[in-house]
């Protein structure tokens, strides 16, 4: 899906708060691997300089490097230079070129701003450190980084470090098979460690990430991930940094992927919406390059005041789907698919196993929980929603098909929710007195209902946290909420547009 079909007028919203950098130049510069020269101009294809470092050191505001087919072994060190908004620093592939980029030290962007790295491949590399810190402090920052359409593949080192990092635009890359090669550490596609403010993570595709896909500790505002792709890759074979898979020991280190997301800072607030998430087992402390984790699409823990909108995702495939546990996280769920979650193997995974669970919400207030769905294509013992020690939690429009729920309650409300093939309830203040039981007449292929089902306009009209309806005009798909109110579930039959929807823009 793309921003504009899953939530319309979303890249509008974004460009309020995030302008991008152009593609302006003043001067083209070559660099070519094999066929260069650092005698030469560098000014032509066919006078390129030869070194990457050398090249790259003289780029000023406006430039930008052409770099050419070849591979690019090289020590980067620091890149302090600065474009501006009108006049960016530009690094990228030639035509239709792929280069490779191999470091062997740590690049760090200090006091630089507006620099777009396009269509590179980093591998086997370093990681690239956005800003410079001093333990929890910020000793330089890097503002306005665009790194678009590059790959980041078969390291043993984190991709993207944001220490101390403003107005970073992470769109359109491919992350995969990055891990740390030793036992117990972790290895993250993108990292935020002390100051992290207007984040745009879109349309990426993270895979076999030993790690977390992305986690974000420190303090962190303002971030959208939206319409990304995290996965592990089943049955999974350990690859060596060449990126081939290793045919003697082909479960080396065990199963990756510890967390798509992982949320340990604030205050955000964050919105994660459109991603497909699925594939997350259990990784295990001592014996995996990972630190351990229960196999999680989405986890938040630690931050004491956060908020967070959770829209629009499909999870599957997943031990755990989301995970908020304690402190005051403010989130709102809505219009999420989640289908199948799977039962870890315990010949693999030994004690991690647990029950699988869609949504856990664990010592936390103040959720907003509607217009999901939740469903196993089998009747079981899988927990579809899970809560326990809550506050003030709001339960409504959602669809639970084929499962349980679990834990030991708390303050919560819950109406106009549909069930079917519920084992246990777990808690009366689930039985609300306009909820929709028995057969629900989805189709779930489409995860549409069908023109009979009980459960179109059956739904209440909720405004969200943001004070407003902007995302609560289209359902999962896209497609306008119709009728006398919404339907229960996360997609639209049909019918007349609601009343009062504001028109795309700016909020």
């Amino acid at each position: 899906m793309t921003i504009s079909k899953l939530l319309p007028g979303l890249a509008l919203l974004l460009s309020c708060h995030l302008v991008l950098p152009s593609a302006a130049s003043a001067a083209n510069y070559y660099v070519h691997a094999s066929k260069g020269s650092n005698s030469s101009s560098g000014k032509a294809p066919d006078a390129a300089f030869r070194d990457l470092s050398y090249a790259i050191r003289r780029l000023r505001a406006g430039d930008t490097l052409f770099v050419r087919a070849g591979t690019y072994r090289e020590k980067m060190s620091s890149l302090s230079a600065s474009g501006t908004r009108s006049a960016p620093i530009v690094v990228k592939a030639y035509g239709n070129e792929k280069p490779i980029i191999r470091t062997s030290n740590i690049t760090v962007l200090a006091n630089a701003n507006w620099w777009v790295f396009e269509g590179l491949t980093f591998q086997t590399s370093e990681q690239i450190r956005l800003g410079e810190r001093t333990r929890l402090s910020c000793h330089s920052w890097a503002n306005n980084i665009t790194f678009r359409r590059n790959t980041f593949q078969n390291s043993s080192a984190n991709a993207l470090v944001l220490n101390c990092a403003r107005q970073i635009n992470i769109d359109s890359n491919v992350f995969f098979n990055i891990r740390s090669r030793q036992i117990s550490k972790d290895a993250y596609g993108v990292k935020s460690t002390v100051a992290a403010h207007n984040i745009v993570i879109s349309n990426n595709r993270f895979t076999d990430i030993g790690g977390d896909g992305i986690q974000l500790v420190g303090d962190v505002r303002n971030v959208q991930i939206i319409d990304n792709e995290f996965e592990v890759v089943h049955p999974y074979r350990y690859r060596t940094e060449n990126g081939n898979v290793d045919s003697s020991n082909p479960k080396r280190f065990g199963s990756v992927g510890e967390n798509a997301i992982d949320l340990k800072g604030g205050p955000g607030p964050f919105t994660i919406a459109g991603n497909v998430i699925h594939g997350f087992r259990p990784t295990i402390k001592g014996t995996q390059d990972a630190s351990g984790a229960m196999g999680v699409g989405i986890t938040m823990s630690h931050a004491n005041d956060r908020s967070v909108y959770i829209y629009k995702n499909h999870f599957y495939d997943n031990v755990y789907d989301i995970k908020i546990n304690g402190h005051e996280t403010r989130s709102e769920i809505a219009y999420n698919i989640f289908e199948n979650s799977v039962v870890a193997d315990p010949t693999v995974y030994g004690k991690k196993t647990q029950t699988p669970r869609a949504l856990h919400l664990e010592n936390t207030g103040n959720s907003r929980v509607y217009n999901n769905i939740f469903h196993n294509d089998v009747a079981g013992d899988k927990i579809l929603l899970f809560i326990d020690g809550v506050r003030n939690v709001l339960l409504q429009n959602n669809v639970f098909s084929n499962g349980r729920m679990g834990g030991k309650g708390g303050q919560f409300s819950s109406d106009h929710n549909a069930f079917s093939g519920i084992t246990d309830k777990m808690d009366d203040n689930f039985n609300g007195v306009r909820d929709v039981t028995g057969n629900l007449r989805m189709n779930w292929s489409t995860w549409k209902p069908r023109s009979n089902s009980p459960l179109i306009d059956a739904g209440m009209r909720v405004q969200n946290s943001l004070q407003t309806d902007y995302y609560a005009v289209s359902d999962f798909f896209g497609a306008p909420i119709r009728g006398l109110g919404p339907d229960i579930g996360a997609t639209e039959f049909g019918g007349k547009p609601l009343q009062g929807a504001p028109p795309p823009g700016c909020l």
